[in-house]
């Protein structure tokens, strides 16, 4: 196996964000700014820059001048690429936006509890209140379906499925599995930390990966409702291949005797076999996503004292990488 690195920027300001756009050409993320936005008398936030840029790191443009969440629009849209984001005003309420990265121009969707907004299909995002999904679709907001979420839902930890059938969500440590057409619910895990990369649905939409404190990394298939642990390392992200064959995750591992803890990116089966380290860096590197490809990864990548981030591309050079037979 061959590991090649590209970094694709390098002043350290990446603030977090990144998503890849459904074509893999154009890379959005957040940049660290010296501005405060002051939500309270108790509480303030940092002013974070929307930018995009090429894959190769080329021709990085902001886009606007205040974001959380960015998504890109699905395949099927408009010609003109847009993201939709959200942006806090005041604690626990903000505002939802959608750009057009073209022409750099916003357009407020309107005001709506402060979570991850994602996209129901082409022209149609999507959010939780009043503990029912709704959709911005035409100017207008709508109640997508029957269910019904608990109230202590954790709403930056709400994870649709490809096909927009099911969802996961996180409520305290517990990790709950949800039909959106039929409202039913199962408590799938407990453990569940709502400090890491959440659940990563495989492309088909029939199978999830999680992390679970002490636990480490499980697959579920929701055709069966098996679960099975494929690594017993402390993981942090985990996002799968396109092909739905590989997943790629951040792990941490002990160096030298027990004195100093690392985060490196591996490689997995979806079966539990033959995990690969990509990885061995004294600085924390972080998995993001695979490039739609399949051969690429973007990852993040702090300095040495863990304050400043940039983006790295991995190309990793393998038989078990390349496409396979469906």
């Amino acid at each position: 196996m061959v590991v090649s690195e590209t970094q694709l920027t390098t002043d350290g300001s990446v603030m977090g964000g990144v998503a890849v756009s459904p074509g893999g050409d154009r890379i959005a993320f957040l940049k660290w700014s010296d501005q405060i936005l002051e939500l309270s008398p108790q509480q303030r936030r940092v002013i974070a820059p929307l930018w995009v840029m090429d894959r190769d790191g080329r021709n990085a443009v902001q886009v606007t001048e205040d974001a959380q969440w960015p998504a890109w629009e699905p395949t099927g849209g408009q010609r003109s690429p847009r993201i939709a984001y959200v942006r806090e005003i005041q604690p626990g309420w903000a505002r939802a936006y959608l750009v057009n990265v073209q022409a750099k121009q916003s357009r407020e969707l309107g005001e709506m509890p402060w979570q991850r907004l994602f996209w129901d299909g082409p022209e149609r995002v999507a959010f939780v209140a009043e503990r029912h999904l709704r959709v911005w679709h035409n100017g207008q907001v709508a109640r997508q379906s029957a269910l019904e979420l608990p109230d202590d839902v954790v709403s930056y930890q709400i994870y649709p499925s490809p096909d927009r059938q099911k969802l996961f969500f996180a409520r305290n440590q517990e990790l709950w599995l949800a039909d959106v057409q039929t409202g039913a619910m199962q408590q799938v895990a407990d453990g569940f930390s709502p400090s890491v990369n959440g659940v990563a649905w495989s492309p088909a939409s029939h199978q999830v990966a999680f992390p679970l404190q002490h636990s480490g990394l499980w697959v579920m298939d929701l055709t069966t409702g098996e679960q099975r642990r494929i690594s017993d390392l402390s993981v942090t992200g985990v996002t799968w291949s396109p092909r739905g064959d590989i997943l790629a995750f951040t792990g941490k591992i002990t160096s030298g005797p027990g004195t100093s803890t690392l985060t490196e990116i591996f490689l997995i089966n979806a079966d539990g076999t033959d995990v690969r380290q990509l990885t061995y860096n004294e600085v924390p590197d972080y998995i993001i996503a695979w490039m739609p490809d399949s051969l690429d990864l973007l990852i993040g990548r702090a300095d040495e004292n863990a304050q400043n981030t940039d983006i790295w591309l991995l190309s990793v050079s393998t038989p078990a990488t390349q496409p396979a037979a469906n």
